[in-house]
């Protein structure tokens, strides 16, 4: 299952520049692959339901029908190591 990843529209440039950096650095596919198992046990559905968004935000998730989930975040406070 994949996860499709948003970059904030502000500043697209550096947005993402930092997912090709966690791309790169393996911290984009521990992030999906954490969004995927929890999507797994609730039964919710990873393609059309968890989002993943990088933005430089406080926000960690927000609602709209749908669950986004900010990357930046998990990168800063070094969830992935």
């Amino acid at each position: 299952a994949s996860i499709p990843v948003w970059v904030e529209r502000e500043a697209r440039q550096q947005a993402t520049e930092r997912v090709k950096l966690a791309q790169a650095n393996g911290s984009l596919q521990k992030f999906a692959g954490l969004l995927v198992t929890l999507a797994e046990l609730f039964n919710v559905s990873s393609m059309e339901r968890v989002h993943i968004f990088e933005e430089d935000t406080q926000t960690v998730a927000f609602n709209g029908g749908a669950l986004f989930f900010n990357l930046r975040y998990f990168v800063t406070e070094s969830h992935a190591d």
